[in-house]
């Protein structure tokens, strides 16, 4: 097991898991069992990867083996600690925004989890008890933007494709002109929305 995401870097072979592997494997959560934050952890990257590269290459030049090394591969003899600056850490919203972009998915909970019961109270349905039996019914749903794709109509208006998931499903929702015009700010990727349709 790596103690320190500097243990990590003077034990992996840099040339193919790169620095920028590396930062997102942080942003990811995959470091989340050693020390350190996400944020402490980027903050020290560079530190961490320059090591690592010289490490290499004192191994590759033949000038110190492994065994020379010693346990731990001499960190406490060859290179002292790196010591992770006083930070705070991404927020909630933000840890969350980063695994979604990196794994595609969200790991660490749901954006939407915090806002359960506000939803509970607003909407008609969630999105997984849609039903082809309910088309031109009217709904309520709420949900999280993604996917956002704006189109030109054929008299040339902007309308917009999105997707909407909330923690039962996603749908696919199409806002015409009309509605795109006056709620345009809205429509993003990542934005927390109720609609009507």
């Amino acid at each position: 097991a790596f103690k320190t995401l500097q243990d990590f870097c003077t034990r992996v072979d840099l040339g193919v898991v790169n620095k920028r592997a590396i930062e997102n494997l942080i942003r990811g959560g995959a470091f989340n069992s050693v020390p350190g934050n996400r944020a402490q952890l980027l903050a020290v990257l560079e530190q961490c990867v320059e090591q690592g590269n010289e490490v290499r290459k004192l191994t590759n030049t033949n000038q110190i083996s492994l065994f020379e090394l010693g346990d731990d591969f001499g960190l406490e003899q060859e290179f002292a600690p790196i010591v992770l600056p006083d930070i705070a850490d991404f927020s909630y919203q933000e840890i969350l925004l980063m695994e979604k972009q990196i794994l595609g998915l969200y790991v660490s909970g749901h954006p939407l989890d915090e806002y359960g019961h506000i939803l509970g109270e607003r909407v008609s349905h969630q999105i997984a008890e849609l039903t082809e039996d309910q088309d031109q019914e009217r709904v309520i749903l709420g949900g999280i933007i993604s996917h956002v794709k704006l189109s030109t109509t054929k008299r040339g208006e902007m309308m917009a494709y999105c997707t909407l998931e909330d923690l039962s499903g996603a749908i696919e929702v199409l806002i015409f002109p009309r509605v795109l015009d006056q709620f345009r700010g809205f429509v993003e990727n990542d934005r927390l929305l109720l609609i009507r349709g």
